[in-house]
Protein backbone atom coordinates (compact mmCIF):
# COMPACT_ATOMS: atom_id res chain seq x y z
CA UNK A 1 0.00 0.00 0.00
CA UNK A 2 2.80 2.35 0.91
CA UNK A 3 4.57 1.41 -2.31
CA UNK A 4 1.50 2.26 -4.38
CA UNK A 5 1.12 5.56 -2.55
CA UNK A 6 4.76 6.42 -3.18
CA UNK A 7 4.36 5.64 -6.88
CA UNK A 8 1.27 7.83 -7.08
CA UNK A 9 3.01 10.70 -5.34
CA UNK A 10 5.96 10.31 -7.67
CA UNK A 11 3.70 10.48 -10.73
CA UNK A 12 1.96 13.59 -9.38
CA UNK A 13 5.33 15.22 -8.65
CA UNK A 14 6.78 14.43 -12.09
CA UNK A 15 3.61 15.61 -13.81
CA UNK A 16 3.70 18.90 -11.92
CA UNK A 17 7.40 19.29 -12.69
CA UNK A 18 6.84 18.65 -16.39
CA UNK A 19 3.92 21.07 -16.57
CA UNK A 20 5.94 23.75 -14.82
CA UNK A 21 8.80 23.21 -17.26
CA UNK A 22 6.48 23.26 -20.28
CA UNK A 23 4.90 26.50 -19.13
CA UNK A 24 8.24 28.22 -18.43
CA UNK A 25 8.74 30.49 -21.43
CA UNK A 26 10.16 33.96 -21.90
CA UNK A 27 7.75 36.89 -21.94
CA UNK A 28 6.27 37.61 -25.34
CA UNK A 29 7.26 41.17 -26.22
CA UNK A 30 6.66 43.37 -29.23
CA UNK A 31 9.91 44.58 -30.82
CA UNK A 32 9.80 47.13 -33.63
CA UNK A 33 12.49 45.42 -35.68
CA UNK A 34 10.78 42.04 -35.47
CA UNK A 35 7.38 43.49 -36.32
CA UNK A 36 8.71 45.36 -39.36
CA UNK A 37 10.83 42.49 -40.64
CA UNK A 38 7.92 40.05 -40.26
CA UNK A 39 5.91 42.34 -42.52
CA UNK A 40 8.61 41.91 -45.20
CA UNK A 41 8.56 38.11 -45.41
CA UNK A 42 4.92 37.60 -44.30
CA UNK A 43 5.74 34.38 -42.46
CA UNK A 44 6.97 32.72 -45.66
CA UNK A 45 5.94 29.08 -45.22
CA UNK A 46 8.58 27.55 -47.50
CA UNK A 47 11.37 29.38 -45.71
CA UNK A 48 9.99 28.36 -42.30
CA UNK A 49 9.98 24.71 -43.38
CA UNK A 50 13.56 25.07 -44.64
CA UNK A 51 15.02 26.91 -41.64
CA UNK A 52 13.81 24.37 -39.09
CA UNK A 53 16.13 21.54 -40.24
CA UNK A 54 18.82 23.82 -41.68
CA UNK A 55 19.42 25.69 -38.42
CA UNK A 56 18.21 22.67 -36.39
CA UNK A 57 15.29 24.11 -34.46
CA UNK A 58 13.20 21.16 -33.30
CA UNK A 59 9.51 21.15 -32.50
CA UNK A 60 9.92 19.40 -29.14
CA UNK A 61 11.94 22.41 -27.95
CA UNK A 62 10.16 25.29 -29.74
CA UNK A 63 6.54 24.26 -29.18
CA UNK A 64 4.63 24.55 -25.86
CA UNK A 65 4.40 28.33 -25.76
CA UNK A 66 7.53 29.25 -27.74
CA UNK A 67 5.57 29.83 -30.95
CA UNK A 68 6.52 26.89 -33.20
CA UNK A 69 3.40 27.32 -35.34
CA UNK A 70 2.94 31.04 -34.77
CA UNK A 71 3.46 33.96 -37.14
CA UNK A 72 3.01 36.46 -34.30
CA UNK A 73 6.43 38.10 -33.88
CA UNK A 74 5.98 38.52 -30.15
CA UNK A 75 6.78 34.79 -29.79
CA UNK A 76 10.33 33.45 -29.62
CA UNK A 77 10.21 31.11 -32.64
CA UNK A 78 9.02 33.82 -35.09
CA UNK A 79 11.84 36.00 -33.75
CA UNK A 80 14.28 33.22 -34.64
CA UNK A 81 12.57 33.09 -38.06
CA UNK A 82 13.45 36.78 -38.48
CA UNK A 83 17.09 36.33 -37.50
CA UNK A 84 17.63 33.29 -39.73
CA UNK A 85 15.94 35.15 -42.59
CA UNK A 86 18.45 37.98 -42.17
CA UNK A 87 21.39 35.57 -42.02
CA UNK A 88 20.23 33.85 -45.20
CA UNK A 89 19.16 36.81 -47.34
CA UNK A 90 20.02 40.09 -45.62
CA UNK A 91 23.50 40.90 -46.98
CA UNK A 92 23.69 42.75 -50.28
CA UNK A 93 25.15 40.71 -53.14
CA UNK A 94 28.20 42.67 -54.23
CA UNK A 95 31.67 41.77 -55.44
CA UNK A 96 33.47 43.84 -52.80
CA UNK A 97 31.97 45.45 -49.73
CA UNK A 98 30.91 43.18 -46.85
CA UNK A 99 33.46 41.11 -44.96
CA UNK A 100 31.58 37.93 -45.88
CA UNK A 101 28.43 37.12 -47.82
CA UNK A 102 25.11 35.79 -46.56
CA UNK A 103 25.95 32.25 -47.71
CA UNK A 104 29.01 32.39 -45.44
CA UNK A 105 27.00 33.63 -42.49
CA UNK A 106 24.04 31.27 -42.58
CA UNK A 107 26.31 28.25 -43.01
CA UNK A 108 28.45 29.48 -40.13
CA UNK A 109 25.41 29.81 -37.85
CA UNK A 110 23.72 26.61 -39.07
CA UNK A 111 23.14 24.03 -36.37
CA UNK A 112 22.74 21.27 -38.95
CA UNK A 113 26.05 22.23 -40.58
CA UNK A 114 28.01 21.97 -37.33
CA UNK A 115 26.11 19.29 -35.43
CA UNK A 116 24.27 21.28 -32.78
CA UNK A 117 20.73 22.49 -32.19
CA UNK A 118 19.16 25.72 -31.01
CA UNK A 119 16.93 25.57 -27.95
CA UNK A 120 14.99 28.29 -26.11
CA UNK A 121 15.66 28.76 -22.42
CA UNK A 122 13.65 30.71 -19.85
CA UNK A 123 16.71 32.36 -18.29
CA UNK A 124 17.69 36.01 -17.89
CA UNK A 125 21.35 35.38 -17.10
CA UNK A 126 22.82 35.86 -20.61
CA UNK A 127 21.82 36.37 -24.24
CA UNK A 128 22.74 32.79 -25.10
CA UNK A 129 25.05 29.96 -24.05
CA UNK A 130 26.77 27.27 -26.11
CA UNK A 131 27.19 23.74 -24.72
CA UNK A 132 29.41 21.19 -26.40
CA UNK A 133 31.91 18.42 -25.79
CA UNK A 134 31.82 14.90 -24.36
CA UNK A 135 28.83 13.88 -22.22
CA UNK A 136 26.84 16.87 -23.45
CA UNK A 137 24.25 17.53 -26.11
CA UNK A 138 25.81 20.07 -28.44
CA UNK A 139 23.39 22.99 -28.39
CA UNK A 140 22.99 26.75 -28.21
CA UNK A 141 20.45 27.92 -25.67
CA UNK A 142 18.82 31.17 -26.76
CA UNK A 143 17.75 32.98 -23.58
CA UNK A 144 15.16 35.63 -22.77
CA UNK A 145 17.43 38.69 -23.27
CA UNK A 146 17.86 37.59 -26.92
CA UNK A 147 14.10 37.87 -27.45
CA UNK A 148 13.24 40.87 -25.30
CA UNK A 149 14.49 44.35 -26.25
CA UNK A 150 16.71 42.81 -28.92
CA UNK A 151 16.53 43.44 -32.66
CA UNK A 152 16.63 40.60 -35.23
CA UNK A 153 20.05 41.61 -36.57
CA UNK A 154 21.65 41.78 -33.14
CA UNK A 155 20.07 38.40 -32.31
CA UNK A 156 21.52 36.98 -35.55
CA UNK A 157 24.92 38.26 -34.41
CA UNK A 158 24.46 36.32 -31.17
CA UNK A 159 23.78 33.17 -33.21
CA UNK A 160 26.99 33.64 -35.20
CA UNK A 161 28.91 34.25 -31.96
CA UNK A 162 27.59 31.14 -30.23
CA UNK A 163 28.10 28.95 -33.30
CA UNK A 164 31.78 29.91 -33.16
CA UNK A 165 31.96 28.43 -29.66
CA UNK A 166 30.78 25.15 -31.21
CA UNK A 167 33.06 25.31 -34.26
CA UNK A 168 36.15 25.99 -32.11
CA UNK A 169 34.88 24.15 -29.06
CA UNK A 170 38.16 24.31 -27.11
CA UNK A 171 38.47 28.06 -27.66
CA UNK A 172 37.38 30.17 -24.70
CA UNK A 173 36.96 33.88 -24.02
CA UNK A 174 39.82 35.77 -22.38
CA UNK A 175 40.06 38.21 -19.50
CA UNK A 176 37.85 41.25 -19.77
CA UNK A 177 38.58 44.84 -20.61
CA UNK A 178 37.15 47.57 -18.38
CA UNK A 179 33.65 48.31 -19.64
CA UNK A 180 32.83 44.77 -20.76
CA UNK A 181 30.11 44.51 -18.07
CA UNK A 182 30.66 40.75 -17.89
CA UNK A 183 30.73 38.69 -14.71
CA UNK A 184 32.78 36.00 -16.49
CA UNK A 185 35.46 36.17 -19.19
CA UNK A 186 33.90 37.52 -22.40
CA UNK A 187 36.66 39.25 -24.41
CA UNK A 188 38.59 38.05 -27.47
CA UNK A 189 41.53 38.73 -29.73
CA UNK A 190 40.98 40.08 -33.24
CA UNK A 191 42.52 37.89 -35.95
CA UNK A 192 43.35 40.48 -38.55
CA UNK A 193 42.39 40.09 -42.19
CA UNK A 194 41.65 42.59 -44.92
CA UNK A 195 38.60 43.07 -47.08
CA UNK A 196 38.76 40.60 -49.97
CA UNK A 197 41.49 38.48 -48.39
CA UNK A 198 38.92 35.79 -47.56
CA UNK A 199 36.97 34.98 -50.72
CA UNK A 200 33.19 34.91 -50.44
CA UNK A 201 32.11 31.35 -49.78
CA UNK A 202 35.40 30.46 -48.05
CA UNK A 203 34.52 31.30 -44.44
CA UNK A 204 32.83 28.06 -43.41
CA UNK A 205 34.86 25.70 -41.27
CA UNK A 206 38.02 27.75 -41.59
CA UNK A 207 38.45 26.77 -45.26
CA UNK A 208 40.22 30.06 -45.87
CA UNK A 209 42.86 29.27 -43.25
CA UNK A 210 41.74 32.25 -41.16
CA UNK A 211 40.18 31.89 -37.76
CA UNK A 212 37.72 34.32 -36.23
CA UNK A 213 37.15 34.79 -32.54
CA UNK A 214 33.58 34.80 -31.23
CA UNK A 215 33.29 38.57 -30.85
CA UNK A 216 35.16 39.19 -34.10
CA UNK A 217 32.81 37.26 -36.38
CA UNK A 218 29.87 38.77 -34.50
CA UNK A 219 31.19 42.30 -35.09
CA UNK A 220 31.89 41.60 -38.76
CA UNK A 221 28.36 40.30 -39.28
CA UNK A 222 26.76 43.17 -37.39
CA UNK A 223 28.63 45.75 -39.42
CA UNK A 224 27.87 43.95 -42.67
CA UNK A 225 24.14 43.94 -41.97
CA UNK A 226 24.43 47.60 -40.89
CA UNK A 227 26.32 48.84 -43.96
CA UNK A 228 25.67 46.30 -46.74
CA UNK A 229 22.08 45.24 -46.13
CA UNK A 230 19.46 44.59 -48.77
CA UNK A 231 17.09 47.51 -49.38
CA UNK A 232 14.20 45.76 -47.61
CA UNK A 233 16.03 45.56 -44.27
CA UNK A 234 14.31 48.10 -41.97
CA UNK A 235 16.22 50.90 -40.24
CA UNK A 236 15.02 49.44 -36.93
CA UNK A 237 17.06 46.34 -37.79
CA UNK A 238 20.29 47.63 -39.32
CA UNK A 239 20.82 50.67 -37.11
CA UNK A 240 21.00 48.75 -33.79
CA UNK A 241 23.43 46.35 -35.45
CA UNK A 242 25.93 49.19 -36.05
CA UNK A 243 25.69 50.31 -32.44
CA UNK A 244 26.17 46.78 -31.11
CA UNK A 245 29.18 46.24 -33.38
CA UNK A 246 30.98 49.32 -32.11
CA UNK A 247 30.12 48.64 -28.47
CA UNK A 248 31.66 45.20 -28.76
CA UNK A 249 34.70 46.52 -30.64
CA UNK A 250 35.32 48.98 -27.79
CA UNK A 251 34.60 46.70 -24.85
CA UNK A 252 35.30 43.14 -25.97
CA UNK A 253 38.28 43.16 -28.35
CA UNK A 254 41.68 43.01 -26.67
CA UNK A 255 43.70 44.13 -29.71
CA UNK A 256 41.48 46.49 -31.77
CA UNK A 257 42.42 46.45 -35.47
CA UNK A 258 42.15 50.23 -35.95
CA UNK A 259 38.83 49.80 -37.73
CA UNK A 260 35.28 50.12 -36.46
CA UNK A 261 31.87 50.10 -38.09
CA UNK A 262 31.41 53.32 -40.06
CA UNK A 263 35.07 53.62 -41.09
CA UNK A 264 36.58 52.46 -44.37
CA UNK A 265 37.64 48.82 -44.28
CA UNK A 266 41.27 47.77 -44.88
CA UNK A 267 41.51 46.54 -48.47
CA UNK A 268 43.48 43.51 -49.52
CA UNK A 269 45.66 43.81 -52.61
CA UNK A 270 47.62 40.85 -54.03
CA UNK A 271 51.40 41.05 -54.18
CA UNK A 272 52.55 43.27 -57.02
CA UNK A 273 49.50 45.53 -56.95
CA UNK A 274 49.57 48.83 -55.12
CA UNK A 275 46.43 50.65 -54.03
CA UNK A 276 46.06 54.42 -53.89
CA UNK A 277 43.18 55.93 -52.03
CA UNK A 278 41.32 58.95 -53.31
CA UNK A 279 39.76 61.18 -50.67
CA UNK A 280 36.26 62.53 -51.13
CA UNK A 281 37.78 65.89 -52.01
CA UNK A 282 39.72 64.16 -54.81
CA UNK A 283 43.00 65.01 -53.15
CA UNK A 284 45.63 62.28 -53.31
CA UNK A 285 45.74 60.00 -50.30
CA UNK A 286 48.82 58.29 -48.96
CA UNK A 287 50.10 54.99 -50.29
CA UNK A 288 50.07 52.28 -47.66
CA UNK A 289 52.90 49.77 -47.87
CA UNK A 290 52.93 45.97 -47.49
CA UNK A 291 50.51 45.08 -50.25
CA UNK A 292 47.36 46.72 -48.92
CA UNK A 293 45.75 50.08 -48.56
CA UNK A 294 42.97 51.59 -46.52
CA UNK A 295 39.96 52.97 -48.32
CA UNK A 296 39.29 56.54 -47.27
CA UNK A 297 36.55 57.25 -49.77
CA UNK A 298 34.20 55.46 -52.07
CA UNK A 299 36.50 55.96 -55.08
CA UNK A 300 39.42 53.54 -55.40
CA UNK A 301 42.05 53.60 -58.14
CA UNK A 302 44.26 50.57 -58.64
CA UNK A 303 47.56 51.08 -60.47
Amino acid sequence: MNSKRSQALCIVFLTALFCEYAAAVCDNTSETGDDQLSAVHSCWTEFRDWLRPSFNLQRKHWDEGWGWSQCDATFAFPKMFNSTFLLTYGILDTSLGPWHNDNDYWLWASGAEHGFRYEPEDDDGAFATAFNGFWRTDRVEMKCPSFNNRSPGVRAGTMVHEATHIIYYRWKHQSNLPGSNCSAKCSDDWFYHELGEIAYGELRGGKSGHKHSMNQIQIEYLCDIAEYHESWVPFSVHNPARSEANTRMTNRILNPPGWRCGLPRPLYAPIGISAITIASTLSLGSVVEDNYAVLVASTLQLL
